[in-house]
């Protein structure tokens, strides 16, 4: 028997083919082909960057060529298509990675830099060249998945502002940061995290980013309408950046600024610089390093900054280091660079802090006073406010004498008081609030019926 050739097969198809993808806002469409028999249905699986685990996105009957999924806008995720035969195998299924787009925020890149722009409803109808505001952590500003733990929702705080009349529209450039980001953000070395090379990171801001964005999009080369923001970190780079190039940047966002880089050698460049013709906008929270960032206020108001004006700072309560924290004020600053003008305080409210220097010497004591004004901005009163302390009255009836003092921002100095009574004035409002002393002297020692003899027979005998 003659042998003939042997037949050669075709490996079976096992999963879909010819996937195409297309990006829609919020959503995305796949398309695909498939040729694979005795398939029972289509399951599709997704992953987004945060996750542990793939998930079940949807299951569709074995006819299905194109789907649309709901997804979370800009986040980058991996979806899975697998194939469910007939006899319960499956298929090792086609990765696809893609995100969806986001309403407003385009995604750029700049020289290998990944960029997200916030462009305002109506941009595509309207002519409008907007004010932009430069802000550093890009990924932790519009995608929860995105960020390195919580994101700012930047968008959602803008649109708000909008919609509220407190704001005008405005365009805002998120600089994503990289695996250098101590290096990049730090404008001086520091013994523990190195760095000092914010100088060549912001020439590239300055010399690349700017003039992409101004080229590309419809922004305003004006200084007057550029403004440049960030927390941590990028909260004393944009601080650095404000006087390193206030041609460029008439705003300056501090959020939670981390003053302590190098040993305060940011406070030294504040005292030798001369003022310069920015706006800044100071924060921090008393769960944080308050003691470096209120010696950086004091310095700028000796340099001569008019608080309230040129210069704002705003000391939350309790507030601690994270995204959470900064979202929850973000608008704040927002308003001072663009927001509607303020015309009166509306209400003014007192907190007192208690802090510790430098996170080891002594305890502090700060009576804060905040301000909060019709256009919705509210802020720390500082050297604003009028302080003084009235006596109290003891049991006797008698005022109690103060040998306590209270400085130009609030800062209490206790001696032999248990208590004072702070008044503080801003404009026509008059707060008054009790302080107790955090380490109060030790109580008066009684004196034993003996001793109360002893010194009536002295005063008998001195009569």
């Amino acid at each position: 028997m003659k042998a003939g050739k042997k037949k050669e097969t075709q490996p079976r198809v096992r999963d879909v083919e010819n996937v195409a993808v297309v990006q829609k806002v919020g959503k995305v469409q796949l398309t695909w082909e498939m040729n694979a028999q005795n398939v029972d249905h289509i399951e599709l699986f997704g992953r987004y960057r945060k996750d542990e685990h793939y998930w079940l996105l949807d299951r569709f009957p074995r006819s299905v060529r194109s789907v649309e999924l709901d997804l979370l806008q800009l986040a980058p995720i991996e979806i899975r298509i697998n194939l469910v035969f007939k006899d319960g195998s499956w298929s090792e299924g086609v990765l696809i990675k893609t995100n969806a787009l986001h309403k407003n925020v385009v995604e750029d890149e700049v020289e290998g830099r990944k960029i997200h722009v916030y462009l305002p409803d109506g941009y595509n109808e309207e002519k409008t060249v907007y004010p932009v505001i430069y802000m550093h952590d890009g990924q932790n500003l519009f995608c929860e998945k995105l960020a390195f733990v919580e994101h700012w929702q930047i968008d959602e705080a803008v649109e708000r502002l909008i919609r509220e009349n407190k704001m005008g529209k405005v365009v805002v450039v998120g600089i994503f940061n990289s695996s250098k980001r101590a290096d990049e953000y730090t404008p001086f070395a520091d013994r523990r995290y190195g760095g000092g090379k914010a100088r060549d990171f912001s020439d590239f801001i300055v010399q690349k980013i700017i003039p992409h964005v101004e080229q590309k999009y419809r922004v305003s080369g004006n200084r007057e309408d550029r403004a440049v923001m960030g927390s941590s970190f990028g909260g004393i780079l944009s601080l650095w950046m404000g006087y390193a190039y206030p041609h460029v940047f008439s705003m300056v966002g501090a959020v939670s600024p981390s003053m302590w880089i190098a040993d305060g050698a940011m406070l030294m460049e504040l005292a030798t610089q001369p003022k310069k013709d920015i706006k800044i906008w100071i924060d921090q929270g008393t769960r944080e390093w308050s003691d470096f960032t209120r010696n950086a206020v004091s310095l700028l108001v000796d340099k001569g900054y008019t608080y309230g004006k040129e210069l704002i700072y705003y000391e939350v309560k309790d507030a601690p280091h994270n995204e959470v924290a900064w979202a929850q004020r973000v608008e704040c600053p927002f308003i001072f660079f663009k927001g509607k003008p303020r015309e009166k305080c509306i209400d003014m409210k007192i907190d007192i802090h208690i802090l510790q220097k430098f996170a080891i010497g002594d305890m502090e004591i700060v009576v804060n006073p905040i301000a909060k004004y019709d256009n919705g901005i509210w802020y720390s009163l500082y050297t604003a406010a009028e302080y003084s302390l009235e006596p109290l009255t003891g049991s006797d009836g008698k005022e109690i004498p103060i040998t306590a003092v209270i400085d130009r921002t609030g800062v209490i100095s206790f001696k032999n008081d248990r208590q004072v009574m702070v008044k503080v004035k801003y404009r026509d409002l008059v707060k008054t609030v009790k302080v107790s002393n955090p380490n109060p002297p030790p109580p008066p020692k009684l004196k034993s019926v003996d001793e109360e003899k002893k010194e009536s027979a002295k005063i008998s005998k001195g009569n």
